[in-house]
């Protein structure tokens, strides 16, 4: 078997794990609601633009961080926007651990993951 039967075979015991089952589910029922997918795209986008800034070392204003977590609050009280989170969180530690491992089994430094993976992770 090569190297690329492989990944196709762990691809498919990947896509039918608990994790990704249950982020697949819930990613649906955000699609789902045009509305809601709206929401939770622009909350994704306001998050990666906050830890960005953060990450070039601009401070927050506490006011900016009230005024976040207020949107997240609110969001959460969304059923199926709180299951999408929950199972997003489920399944970056495997999408983190399994970059970890390809990494070092090629010798590349999985550092560089970390900003990819590792704000959500909280490497």
């Amino acid at each position: 078997m090569n190297i690329y039967d492989e990944i196709d075979e762990f691809t498919k015991k990947l896509e039918n794990s608990p994790e990704c089952m249950r982020f697949k589910t819930a990613q649906q029922k955000i699609d789902a609601v045009p509305e809601m997918k709206e929401k939770v795209e622009a909350y994704l986008r306001e998050q990666a633009m906050t830890q960005a800034r953060q990450a070039m070392g601009m401070p927050l204003s506490q006011e900016e961080i009230e005024k976040f977590n207020q949107k997240t609050r609110e969001l959460l009280t969304i059923p199926e926007v709180a299951e999408f989170f929950q199972a997003q969180m489920a399944i970056m530690p495997v999408l983190k651990t399994l970059a970890e491992r390809i990494a070092g089994a090629v010798g590349f430094d999985s550092s560089v993951f970390n900003g990819v993976l590792g704000n959500i992770t909280g490497a």
